[in-house]
């Protein structure tokens, strides 16, 4: 056997071998380190995007992510925004392995300075498995207040157009708790980073799509299947401006 080899000197990629030739790894694994190190330095990324150049669904991304966490070749460090809100999360790739990343313990990344690092520090209020919130702890879960939503609020905004949009094909569609849905439609943008325009980009695709118009009918659902539908509503797109060079993704969606 022989492995053939294109000459070009363009569209390539130097990478070193320790990541593709680490037993720790699973092909898997190796094939998103590959691919996150193709890409520019500055590069920001996310779950979703990941998932649009591979047939790989969100859970085989994820476990993927974490093989590469776990054995420190990718950092991913939760940031805060003003008030103690969290941010957006900053993703550190390696093509070595940054040992001193790996907590011994919980193998999850931590840092020194829990003010702009992962959670999981010495902050003890905020050790949790899941998604980093914005709400404080609590122990008793009847003293969970849930949030008002003045009818300027974007969330609210969205919530009450999306309900405008299922009435234009469903006039006796029942009103809605809309202080519910702007919840859910706060959690894609804070938990999610869903910009309010991708959000509201995808409430309007989910209206026109046969498919879809039947079974997104709330916010809670336009969450739960974002990732699934954005992945079809950027093939429908890519197919309509194939003469776009170099499109790889839908920035609306």
């Amino acid at each position: 056997m022989a492995i053939v080899r294109a000459k070009r000197k363009t569209n390539f990629t130097i990478i070193g071998n320790t990541g593709l030739k680490d037993k720790r790894l699973s092909l898997k694994a190796k094939g998103l380190l590959a691919y996150m190190l193709s890409l520019p330095d500055d590069w920001t990324f996310y779950e979703t995007e990941l998932m649009e150049h591979s047939k790989d669904g969100r859970d085989s991304v994820r476990k993927g992510l974490q093989e590469l966490e776990k054995s420190g070749y990718l950092v991913r460090l939760q940031k805060r925004e003003g008030r103690g809100k969290f941010g957006q999360k900053d993703w550190k790739i390696y093509d070595e392995p940054d040992i001193s990343m790996i907590s011994p313990q919980t193998e999850n990344p931590s840092t020194d300075n829990p003010l702009s690092g992962n959670p999981l520090s010495d902050n003890p209020t905020l050790l949790s498995t899941k998604e980093p919130s914005t709400k404080e702890p609590s122990t008793n879960k009847n003293s969970h207040k849930s949030r008002t939503y003045d009818e300027s609020d974007e969330n609210y905004k969205l919530a009450d157009y999306m309900y405008k949009k299922i009435l234009e094909s469903s006039p006796d569609f029942k009103k809605p708790n809309l202080q519910k849905w702007a919840d859910s439609i706060r959690l894609m943008h804070e938990r999610d980073n869903r910009s309010y325009k991708k959000i509201r980009n995808m409430i309007d695709w989910s209206r026109k799509n046969e498919f879809w118009t039947r079974v997104v009918i709330s916010p809670s659902k336009l969450r739960k299947q974002y990732d699934q539908m954005a992945i079809q509503a950027i093939q429908e797109f890519n197919k309509k401006n194939q003469t776009i060079a170099d499109l790889t993704y839908d920035p609306l969606f």
